[in-house]
């Protein structure tokens, strides 16, 4: 998958524009040749009239779609004050590995404030309930150094541990551990190197193939999923040695936000926020897992 960027006008949008544009380039020019072929001014009078009545449809159309694209859109001012703060938050995090005692309860306490103040903003731009998680690969996983004579296989192995999320909520136990293998998202990231994972209906996805190992049969059958849509990003930074060509990301987790909503985040905005904070990540856990080991 890749980032969106350009402009923002939906496709609704454009046709709208065009065919306004159409309209009000065309219709004058049909009534003056109707008038200096027939000599009469009725017919261009009831040309100017359909014109003008369809143009104020198309103009009250291109309102509403304006209004609407707004109304999503605003949501994003007021969520940055909850962002700035998770990103100070994460700050904290970073000092305590750098100048702090080194404590583990402090830095997850400080990582744990950044997660709720992120899943804090994507209620706001949602308006639904989010939670946020960082789970890490295993220390041996492929993407941890620039090696290449890892297989495929044991890339589908690599474990995936929660170290800490936004919600008090305990993690429901499921007969299979986390592994990059059972789980699309983890898969498309760690393996096929997507540079994030979107889904605004999971349940939709299963039909072609998704896999969660959270999700067993049981759940799948009664649809009692705590989450519906997703985006998962990789904490995680190329490899570029002076002169040579660039490696495989070194991916030692992943940031995963969540809702039980349908259709409710947007692949433009939301994934570049989310995208800025699992890059902040990468190096405040590289040196918490380092000091770990």
């Amino acid at each position: 998958m890749r980032f969106v960027t350009g402009g923002l006008r939906t496709k609704s949008w454009v046709v709208l524009t065009v065919v306004a544009t159409l309209i009000t380039v065309l219709t004058p020019v049909t009534a003056v040749v109707t008038f200096l072929a027939t000599h009469k001014a009725d017919v261009p009078a009831t040309i100017l009239a359909l014109y003008v009545c369809a143009l104020v449809i198309l103009l009250l159309a291109l309102l509403i779609q304006q209004e609407a694209r707004y109304r999503r859109e605003i949501p994003y001012a007021h969520a940055m004050i909850a962002a700035r703060k998770a990103f100070t938050s994460l700050a904290d995090a970073s000092w305590t590995i750098l100048e702090g005692d080194g404590s583990e309860d402090a830095f997850l306490l400080h990582l744990r404030n950044a997660l709720i103040f992120l899943a804090e903003g994507f209620m706001i731009i949602t308006g639904n309930p989010c939670r946020v998680a960082i789970k890490m690969t295993s220390a041996e996983a492929i993407g941890d150094s620039p090696n290449q004579n890892d297989s495929p296989n044991q890339n589908l192995d690599v474990e995936v541990v929660t170290i800490c999320r936004s919600s008090q909520e305990a993690e429901l136990p499921h007969l299979e551990r986390d592994r990059i293998g059972n789980n699309t998202d983890f898969k498309q990231i760690f393996v096929e190197n997507s540079e994030y994972f979107f889904c605004n209906d999971l349940s939709a996805q299963l039909k072609n193939g998704y896999q969660n190992s959270h999700w067993d049969e049981k759940t799948i059958q009664s649809g009692a999923f705590t989450y519906r849509a997703t985006i998962v990003w990789p904490i995680a930074r190329s490899w570029k040695p002076h002169n040579q060509k660039p490696q495989p990301r070194e991916v030692i987790g992943f940031l995963c936000l969540d809702t039980p909503a349908t259709n409710v985040f947007n692949e433009i905005y939301d994934v570049a926020l989310g995208a800025a904070f699992a890059e902040a990540l990468h190096l405040t856990l590289r040196r918490f897992r380092d000091r770990k080991s």
